[in-house]
């Protein structure tokens, strides 16, 4: 392919996005009317489209608010109502855990004014994240792409 086709086919697969009828796949970013590409950090991590980088999975405050992010946009008065009262209770419950959680490694890590992401260069203890019910999972993956 030469690049006047590439050109064309990234055209067109940039209106076909302004329009919502195609979307990037994970890493892919456009940037002055460029397609661009950030190579994943390691083969456990997450693409954070928003910000334009891969979340490393391995590091325990990373793996903490990846979880935060998934569920905290459930998080709302009328999504919450949608869930029942059951689902609504146990999202709180684990959105509350998670951010304590969070709190935890991010004050417990600091040693000599440095924070360190993950309490395993401390501790021989394995990061244990609340794990939501298969009907949450379920909720949250029926309407993620809204979202």
């Amino acid at each position: 392919m030469n690049v006047i086709d590439k050109t064309i086919i990234e055209s067109e697969y940039f209106n076909l996005i302004n329009q919502g009828k195609a979307v990037l796949s994970d890493g892919y970013y456009i940037g002055n009317n460029k397609l661009m590409f950030v190579e994943p950090i390691s083969e456990n991590c997450k693409w954070d489209k928003e910000n334009r980088v891969w979340i490393d999975l391995s590091i325990d405050l990373d793996k903490i608010q990846a979880q935060i992010d998934e569920y905290s946009a459930m998080d709302t008065p009328s999504i919450l109502k949608e869930m029942g009262e059951t689902l609504a209770k146990e999202c709180i419950d684990m959105l509350i855990n998670l951010r304590k959680m969070a709190y935890e490694i991010q004050t417990s890590t600091e040693v000599d004014n440095v924070s360190f992401r993950s309490m395993s260069m401390f501790t021989k203890h394995e990061l244990v994240l609340p794990k939501p019910s298969p009907e949450l999972e379920a909720f949250k993956n029926k309407f993620h792409k809204y979202f």
